[in-house]
């Protein structure tokens, strides 16, 4: 994590290594720079309304890139306090800023595949974070169908641009009725160009409170039993795909 730009020194390095301890429960080792052990390194700068009663006062622009230098993700974030508050760098608000962005970018770094050889471009699956996801949902199930994949033989490559298909997760929870809740996960897998490739879903009815907090547990259940569907997604297409290539072959019109 560098130091902060765009706000005062000690503010700065407060907020940086309060994100590094933040880090923690996510079990990802993380540091203040210069450190050069570091696989991902977290920028970050404050941006200032010019108004000094504006909420937000401040926003934080952050950006995360590999070890080369090339950028991952961006991430906006609004702190949601005062002018006052923010100078004077109370304690409540640089925590909640620091958990925050950590929070976020363990999501976005659960998706990218552990250290392997890297697949020739147009290969494996990227893994965008999961979204819409309660408690700590979107870093446990980004993590956990990343997992279920890899060991299923899929393979996962850490850059989009490289990759042949990618993988977004979207969870909607119902309200509770009678002790009980529905869940509805949609896998939906694309090209990297946006086109569409196909989706699968999940839907269940879980006891109410279940995703509320820390749930990896659950995650890995859910991850493992979407890995079927989304191999079938992904087969369907292909398949698609060679019967219009060799239509084509034969100089059969699409229509």
């Amino acid at each position: 994590v560098n130091p902060i730009e765009g706000t005062a020194p000690i503010m700065s390095k407060i907020l940086a290594r309060t994100t590094v301890d933040s880090f923690e429960p996510y079990g990802l080792p993380a540091g203040v720079a210069p450190f050069d052990a570091s696989e991902y390194i977290l920028h970050g700068r404050a941006h200032h309304d010019p108004n000094p009663n504006a909420i937000p006062y401040v926003t934080l622009h952050w950006q995360l890139s590999n070890k080369d230098g090339l950028l991952l993700a961006d991430l906006e974030q609004p702190v949601d306090a005062t002018s006052g508050e923010w100078e004077f760098g109370t304690p409540e608000v640089i925590i909640r800023v620091a958990e925050d962005v950590a929070h976020r970018v363990a999501a976005i770094l659960a998706g990218i595949a552990p250290a392997q050889p890297e697949p020739a471009p147009d290969k494996g699956i990227f893994v965008m974070p999961v979204e819409g996801a309660p408690g700590d949902g979107d870093f446990s199930l980004t993590r956990a169908i990343a997992e279920a994949l890899k060991v299923r033989g899929t393979r996962l490559t850490r850059y989009r641009e490289q990759a042949k298909y990618v993988l977004t997760g979207l969870m909607e929870v119902s309200p509770s009725v009678q002790g009980r809740q529905g869940v509805r996960i949609t896998w939906r897998l694309t090209r990297p160009d946006g086109k569409e490739v196909g989706k699968a879903e999940q839907d269940n009815t879980v006891p109410s409170g279940t995703f509320d907090t820390q749930w990896m547990p659950t995650a890995r259940l859910i991850a493992a039993a979407a890995v079927d569907g989304i191999h079938e997604v992904i087969g369907g297409w292909e398949e698609r795909e060679r019967t219009l290539a060799e239509g084509r072959g034969l100089g059969v019109p699409d229509n």
